[in-house]
């Protein structure tokens, strides 16, 4: 009997080691996909001109900063590709904001249960460039208003941009009514 529940621990030990090594695919669009979705720490407000920041809230991410953020409906991405070609991809996903409570956890037994509540991925461009300053358009038509962070993969480096996607004034959190109207 002691055998068979050491011979079960050890098992579970091993295959709770395996499930937490990450993915070796290299492909960073697979390796985004998560239990949790992604949280909105800050972003950069920008125009309809161009990536230059005119402010910001809270902390972003990185230096990226698609514009215009806010956003109604299309979204341009620039970016430089530093060499070239490079593998160059580019995703995003439905973001939770900072006060937003995760609600996929289920209790069972007064344990606390993950069930997966990652949105699903949107592929923009996976593909390799050559050198040069690029820029991409996303569109969010069809897609729910609220927060989304936005995933560039430029050969090994990463860089995440939260945005908001405005269709109507209920998108808009009331903590930032103030940074939206500046």
């Amino acid at each position: 009997m002691k055998s068979r529940l050491l011979t079960t621990c050890l098992l579970i030990i091993v295959c709770l080691i395996m499930a937490s090594c990450g993915s070796l695919d290299p492909n960073p669009t697979s390796n985004s996909i998560a239990f949790f979705p992604p949280r909105v720490t800050g972003m950069w407000k920008t125009s309809e001109t161009g990536p230059t920041p005119l402010g910001s809230w809270g902390k972003p991410k990185s230096d990226l900063a698609p514009y215009p953020n806010p956003t109604i409906l299309n979204l341009e991405v620039s970016f430089l590709v530093p060499f070239g070609p490079t593998r160059v991809s580019m995703w995003f996903v439905k973001a939770l904001g900072p006060n937003d409570d995760e609600s996929s956890f289920s209790s069972t037994g007064g344990a606390t249960v993950s069930v997966s509540g990652a949105s699903s991925i949107t592929t923009v461009i996976e593909n390799t460039l050559d050198y040069g300053n690029h820029t991409v358009s996303i569109s969010f038509a069809e897609l729910p208003g609220g927060f989304y962070t936005v995933y560039l993969s430029i050969g090994d480096t990463l860089q995440q941009a939260d945005i908001l996607v405005i269709h109507t004034v209920q998108d808009i959190p009331f903590y930032l009514r103030d940074f939206v109207g500046d």
